[in-house]
């Protein structure tokens, strides 16, 4: 009987041995699962800012507008002086819109290597630019160092600026 005893103690503690891997492995899987899910929510966190960003560029030009008081050359300045806080890497963004004879430029522009540029059209004809250079080179991501979700962006301001420009004149 003893033998027997001993053969159950061991297949009892087998199975609680069992029982632990099972429970390790399901731990594991779910605490994977979790780093996920965070690193994901994180990912669309950071993604939801950078369109915060946008938007309040596009508000900060309409707002620019709504003041009856400011000059064509005040919106567009205002304008260029907002682009930067709208990208991805800010603190190293410069930008400047071209219009006609006018050039109007962040107090950091510089031409570099980096740019992305949207034409202004009004009545169908091409009137300016607005340009967007990075200061120093980053990675590569969708058009050189810019994002697609940047691309339309400096595409929607320089529409906006194109319609603004139609009104004013």
């Amino acid at each position: 009987m003893k033998d027997e005893d001993k053969a159950k103690e061991r297949l009892k503690n087998e199975l609680a041995e069992l029982r632990q891997r099972i429970t390790d492995i399901e731990l594991k899987k779910c605490l994977e699962h979790r780093k996920r899910l965070e690193e994901e929510l994180e990912k669309r966190t950071h993604d939801l800012r950078e369109r915060v960003k946008e938007l309040n560029l596009l508000l900060g030009i309409s707002k620019l507008v709504e003041e009856r008081d400011f000059s064509l050359g005040e919106i567009l300045q205002g304008s260029v002086d907002l682009i930067p806080s709208a990208y991805y890497y800010p603190e190293i963004t410069c930008a400047r819109i071209i219009l006609k004879d006018k050039e109007f430029r962040t107090e950091n522009f510089r031409e570099t290597p980096w740019k992305q540029a949207s034409e202004i059209r009004v009545h169908g004809k091409i009137i300016g630019t607005v340009d967007v250079f990075y200061l120093e080179a980053k990675q590569k991501r969708d058009e050189g160092p810019f994002l697609k979700e940047e691309r339309e962006l400096i595409n929607a301001v320089a529409e906006r600026l194109g319609r603004i420009i139609e009104r004013k004149l």
